[in-house]
């Protein structure tokens, strides 16, 4: 059992899919078709449950089933080999989310097992890179499911493992830091409101990405500031990270970056109550044809 899709389904904390059971499970020894082929079996067994009532057919392992896989793998010495692919699934997959607002209640069984991983990687050590990486790359997916204040545990704990690693002013550390500073500031500011902590991850992860030369972090960044200045009414610190942001947009490779500056400065004037200077800045955004606009949404705005 302890290499089969039955064994590596324990790594799951409600339903998976397919292409979530042939990722954590299939490698050389256990080939994608030999997967599929013996899932469909272990259905027909009654040892998983498929549900087809969604969009598409999930699969669940039987508690008692589960528990007893779980162990087999313990004892195999293959449960942290699984464990650590059953993360880097839900990473891939929270650093490409796609249908959140389509089917809500599929990524809310996904968290599920995001929150397994986390615990697997960062509680229990497991993978502190991995479970890192996995606590930022989740965040936004937290935000848009309410399940924020939950979240956030996970990401004082990353960041408690990164200040403790020897290596932490090190490029490779300074980039999840950097990541994981701007990820906590979203989750403080939308739990606990605008306070000097979410200011704080804010103004060192812009240092860090201008240390490392990450010009589209840093640009995210400030347009975090400048949302947080305009929507507590602080209007004139709004008007100076629009600024900002524009001198930063200059130097970026990125031809969306001077459009987003012309719409930032256009709501900073606004509010400011100078509608003439608004209104030129809308116009500038608004001038180039859309042939040569990059097919894809902001991502400031």
């Amino acid at each position: 059992m302890n290499r089969s899709p039955c064994g590596g389904s324990a790594l799951f904390s409600a339903h998976f899919g397919v292409d979530d059971a042939i990722e954590v499970v299939s490698d050389d020894k256990l080939p994608k078709h030999v997967v599929l082929d013996t899932l469909s079996d272990l259905v027909a067994k009654s040892m998983v449950a498929a549900d087809v009532g969604g969009h598409a057919v999930t699969y669940r392992l039987l508690e008692t089933i589960q528990v007893y896989a779980h162990e087999k793998l313990s004892e195999a010495g293959e449960l942290d080999a699984l464990s650590r692919r059953h993360a880097q699934r839900f990473l891939d997959l929270c650093r490409a989310p796609a249908g959140i607002d389509d089917d809500q209640g599929r990524w809310r069984q996904a968290m599920a097992d995001v929150r397994a991983a986390l615990d697997w990687a960062l509680v229990r050590g497991g993978n502190i890179v991995l479970g890192v990486d996995l606590a930022s790359a989740a965040t936004p997916i937290s935000l848009r499911l309410s399940l924020l204040r939950e979240h956030r545990k996970y990401l004082e704990l990353a960041l408690a493992h990164i200040f403790a690693d020897p290596n932490s002013g090190t490029e490779t550390a300074l980039r999840p830091e950097m990541a994981l500073r701007s990820a906590a500031a979203l989750a403080l500011y939308f739990t606990e409101g605008p306070q000097p902590a979410v200011d704080g991850h804010l103004q060192k992860a812009r240092r860090i990405a201008q240390d490392i030369g990450d010009k589209g972090h840093e640009l995210r960044v400030l347009w975090m500031l400048y949302g947080i200045a305009g929507n507590t009414g602080n209007y004139r610190q709004e008007l100076a990270y629009s600024q900002i942001f524009a001198t930063a947009a200059d130097d970026s490779a990125d031809p969306m970056a001077k459009l987003c500056s012309h719409r930032l400065m256009s709501r900073a004037l606004s509010d400011l109550g100078q509608q003439d200077l608004a209104q030129q800045q809308v116009e500038l955004a608004l001038r180039p044809a859309r042939e040569e606009v990059p097919a894809r949404p902001l991502e400031c705005l």
